[in-house]
């Protein structure tokens, strides 16, 4: 979702995190058990760049949201630690996607009358030139994932892109 937190209706902000947070904390409920009886088992949960940085304005929901899953997901690998059961974070930096295209727009934005509206406008325009020059394929993706869950002792937080290892760098 894009928009000013003044400009974004509660209801909005609540979709962004069924989405991303309510989603993921079901799905989780849902195997947690299974994967107790059985001794063993790792969960991957797909985080983002944004949920160590907030690195854009609009997009304050998105960020909270991401930001929720990685302290889920840490305090859950602590929880679920004598279980034999792993939590790990997938963190994608700009990824080449459909990302840009959906994005819905806060339903209180106007662009005609917000007060935010010249910056809305440049953080917009900025997006298609960040990925273009610094998205990295999906496979990427797909192949960190593979990885962590190959390794023996999987890193809590796997960052993927060239962009997000920059990020994490300079955040440390």
């Amino acid at each position: 979702m894009f928009g000013s937190l003044e400009e974004s209706s509660l209801e909005e902000i609540k979709q962004q995190f069924e989405t991303n947070v309510f989603g993921v904390i079901r799905t989780t409920k849902a195997v947690i058990p299974t994967m107790r009886k059985q001794g063993n088992g790792t969960i991957v949960n797909i985080s983002s760049v944004g949920g160590i940085v907030g690195l854009l304005p609009f997009t304050t929901a998105y960020h909270a949201s991401k930001f929720a899953i990685e302290g889920f997901t840490e305090s859950l690998r602590h929880e679920l630690a004598d279980f034999n059961i792993h939590t790990i974070l997938i963190e994608p930096g700009s990824i080449s996607s459909n990302f840009a295209m959906n994005i819905k727009t806060a339903k209180g934005f106007d662009s005609n009358k917000s007060p935010y509206a010249k910056m809305a406008q440049q953080v917009l325009q900025g997006f298609e030139p960040i990925l273009a020059s610094y998205s990295s394929h999906p496979s990427k993706v797909a192949h960190t994932i593979l990885n962590v869950l190959n390794s023996p002792n999987p890193e809590l937080r796997n960052p993927v892109g060239k962009d997000a290892e920059s990020i994490f760098k300079a955040r440390r």
